[in-house]
């Protein structure tokens, strides 16, 4: 009952989420279009009291070709040298996101490089077995997978998690990395950060099993407790009691 209260939290979180972007979508199209609209009745508003003032008669006089001419060129000028900055300014802006995606992008191809090495290193202590004969993955889940706080926080669990660290140094070391990767791309609320954090978070979750992850989260809790400088990610307690 608790998963799935836990799930359909998720669940209304997210479709909360979609909602919100839907509509923030909806409403820059909208804006989008009346800002056009905005534009062209400005453009179009002094030919119109022009017109309405003096008539829409073709005058012979060419006094009177030059005082239109005169007066659209003095309201025109200067609302053509407004709208040639706002584009300009678009444009800068524009390019300034064009940018900030490319930096983005060199930084998620970075963490996932760093995230992928992190992986294999953990692979290839995962595949080797114990003295006993046992696999290390299966032995190591089924002491740190699932842990109750009471159980995580005693000394007892302190002390196997030292001892995992001294004999497989590998497992929270590259753990560790890939908190820190997760940590830095959950400290942007942009879409294109948790994407990358939800992709590395699902990419673990596939390759090691979601519960061997909760079980490296456990083994840093145990083993560092108030000292982890970073959140777990699969792990539901807390890193102090």
């Amino acid at each position: 009952m608790v998963a799935l209260r836990c799930d359909l939290r998720i669940l209304g979180g997210n479709t909360l989420k979609k909602l919100i972007h839907h509509l923030m979508h909806r409403l820059k199209h909208h804006l989008s279009l009346v800002g056009s609209v905005v534009v062209w009745l400005i453009l179009l508003a002094p030919v119109a009291i022009y017109s309405f003032t003096f008539g829409i008669t073709i005058s012979h006089s060419h006094t009177r070709w030059a005082e239109m001419g005169s007066a659209m060129s003095g309201i025109y000028g200067p609302l053509l040298s407004f709208l040639t900055i706002l584009v300009l300014g678009q444009q800068f802006k524009l390019q300034r996101s064009s940018e900030k995606r490319a930096i983005d992008q060199i930084y998620f191809d970075k963490c996932r490089a760093d995230f992928l090495r992190s992986v294999l290193k953990l692979e290839s202590a995962f595949s080797k077995n114990k003295e006993c004969g046992e696999n290390v993955k299966v032995s190591f889940t089924q002491e740190f997978g699932w842990l109750l706080d009471a159980a995580l926080h005693n000394s007892g669990t302190h002390v196997l998690a030292m001892q995992w660290l001294e004999d497989t140094p590998t497992l929270a070391n590259e753990w560790i990395s890939i908190n820190a990767l997760m940590a830095g791309l959950n400290s942007s609320a942009e879409r294109s950060f948790q994407n990358e954090l939800v992709w590395m978070k699902g990419r673990a979750a596939a390759e090691f099993g979601f519960a061997t992850c909760v079980a490296l989260d456990n083994l840093l809790i145990a083993a560092y407790r108030q000292q982890l400088f970073v959140n777990p990610k699969f792990s539901p307690r807390k890193t102090s009691p």
